[in-house]
C-alpha cells in the first residue's frame, strides 16, 4: 500500500514539474491552455496539452505564448552594448566581434544551455550603441541619429559628447576586433579597432522596399527583443527565430525564450497610432484639448466599473480622430465609457464610429452607464473615423476608449 502511495506521489510530482515547465498559451479570444509547442507550420501553431491533446491555433488568432522563464535582470552598474536591427529588434551584449560581414555578439549572462546560435549579417544592423546602460548616452545617441547624414558613422565618445566620423563600413578583420572603414573626408581606407568606437557605429542601410510582415515579438531570457517574421520548431526541439531584417537566432530549447508576443503582429492599439485630428477652434475662455493616449487628463490610468486599463484613448468632446488602416485589419475592439475620474454624473456624449463613411456605432453614453464592449467589423476598411460630440458643457464630457485596438 505504501509502495502504491509513493508511486502516486512520484507521479504527482512529475505531473507538477511538467505543468510548471509547460508554456501558457493565450488566444485573442481569451482562451488559455498549458502545453508545449509541437510544430509551427503553414500559419498554424500546434501545442501538446495534457487536458485536450494536440491543439492547432492559427497565428492570426494567437495572443501570447508565455514560456514562464524570467528575463535575466542586469545587475546595477553592469556595462553593456546594444545592437538595434533595421526592423527594430534589440540585442544586448557584453562584447562584440565583427568578422567579414557578420556581427558576433556575446549575450548578457544567463543560462549557458539557453544561448542561441546567432547569424547576424551586417546588412541587418542599424546601429551599435556602446554604454547602453547609461541613460545620458541613450539620450545623446537619439539626438545623433536624428541629425545623421547619408553615410555610415564610426562614433567616438568625447568628454563633450559624441564625435562621428562619416564614411563607409567595409569588412571586419579575421580576428573580429577591427573593421576596414573608408573615410568620407579623403576617401582613404583605414583600419579602425572596435575599441575606438567608444560611442558606437551607425549604418546607413539601403531601402529594402517591400518587407515581410511581423508575426510576433520574441523576448528571450537574455533581454533581447526580436521582431520576428517566422518561428520554426526544428529537430531536437531547437526553436529558430527569423527576424524581419533576416537575422536568425536558434535556441537549443524553449528555455531560452521568455515569451512569443503575437499581439505585436496581429494587434495595433489606437494609442500607438497617429490619427488625423479635426476639432473646432477653441471658444475664448474655454479649455482646448483633443485627445490623450494611455492616460486621463489627471495623468492616471483609465478606470471603468472598478477596473483599471493601461492602454486606450481619452477623447475630448467636439473631436474627430481619423486612423488610416490601409485595409489591414478585420476587427475593432474597445471598452467604452465615461471614466470614473469624471465627477459630473450628468455627463452625456454621443460617440460615432465610421468605417470608410459607413456608420458602425452611433449612440449616446452617459456617466451612469455601464462600460460597453465594442467589437466592430473593419475588414478591408481603409479609414476609421471616431467622433465625439457633447450634449452639454465641455467639462466632464470626455470618454474612454479603453483597450482600443485593431485586430488582423
Amino acid at each position: 500500500m505504501n509502495t502504491i502511495r509513493r508511486a502516486f506521489a512520484v507521479l504527482a510530482m512529475f505531473v507538477a514539474m511538467v505543468s510548471a515547465q509547460a508554456a501558457e498559451i493565450s488566444t485573442l479570444t481569451g482562451k488559455k491552455y498549458l502545453g508545449d509547442i509541437a510544430s509551427i507550420n503553414d500559419g498554424i501553431v500546434t501545442f501538446r496539452t495534457e487536458a485536450a491533446g494536440n491543439i492547432g491555433i492559427a497565428v492570426k488568432d494567437m495572443f501570447v505564448v508565455d514560456f514562464r522563464s524570467k528575463v535575466e535582470a542586469i545587475a546595477k552598474g553592469t556595462k553593456f552594448d546594444e545592437i538595434e536591427l533595421i526592423d527594430g529588434s534589440i540585442i544586448r551584449c557584453s562584447s562584440l566581434k565583427i568578422r567579414g560581414k557578420k556581427f558576433e555578439p556575446t549575450l548578457m549572462a544567463a543560462s549557458a544551455s539557453a544561448v542561441p546560435k546567432i547569424d547576424l549579417p551586417t546588412e541587418t544592423v542599424y546601429s551599435l550603441l556602446r554604454g547602453a546602460e547609461d541613460q545620458k548616452n541613450r539620450d545623446e545617441w537619439k539626438n545623433l541619429l536624428k541629425t545623421r547624414g547619408k553615410r555610415d558613422l564610426f562614433v567616438i565618445k568625447q568628454a563633450d559628447g559624441f564625435s562621428p566620423i562619416p564614411g563607409t563600413v567595409l569588412d571586419g578583420n579575421e580576428a573580429g576586433d577591427a573593421i576596414d572603414f573608408e573615410r568620407e573626408s579623403d576617401g582613404q581606407k583605414v583600419a579602425f579597432k572596435l575599441t575606438r568606437a567608444t560611442g558606437g557605429i551607425v549604418f546607413n542601410q539601403p531601402s529594402r522596399g517591400a518587407i515581410p510582415p511581423t508575426v510576433c515579438r520574441a523576448i528571450d531570457v537574455f533581454g533581447n527583443v526580436l521582431t520576428a517574421k517566422g518561428v520554426q520548431l526544428l529537430k531536437g526541439g531547437v526553436l529558430r527565430i527569423t527576424t524581419v531584417s533576416g537575422a536568425t537566432f536558434e535556441y537549443p530549447t524553449t528555455a531560452g525564450l521568455s515569451k512569443l508576443d503575437f499581439s505585436q503582429g496581429n494587434i495595433a492599439y489606437l494609442s500607438d497610432l497617429e490619427p488625423i485630428v479635426v476639432a473646432p477652434m477653441p471658444t475664448p475662455g474655454e479649455p482646448y484639448f483633443t485627445y490623450l493616449n494611455d492616460k486621463t487628463d489627471e495623468k492616471t490610468a483609465f478606470k471603468l466599473d472598478g477596473t483599471n486599463y493601461a492602454k486606450g484613448v481619452w477623447i475630448y468632446p467636439d473631436t474627430t480622430l481619423t486612423y488610416k488602416l490601409a485595409g489591414d485589419y478585420r476587427e475593432f475592439k474597445a471598452i467604452v465609457g465615461i471614466d470614473e475620474s469624471v465627477q459630473l454624473v450628468t455627463s452625456v456624449v454621443t460617440l460615432t464610429i465610421e468605417a470608410d463613411g459607413k456608420k458602425l456605432f452611433a449612440e449616446s453614453i452617459s456617466r451612469k452607464d455601464k462600460p460597453r464592449l465594442l467589437n466592430l467589423d473593419v475588414k478591408g476598411v481603409k479609414e476609421l473615423k471616431i467622433t465625439l460630440e457633447r450634449d452639454g458643457l465641455f467639462h466632464g464630457n470626455q470618454i474612454d476608449l479603453a483597450e482600443a485596438r485593431l485586430q488582423k
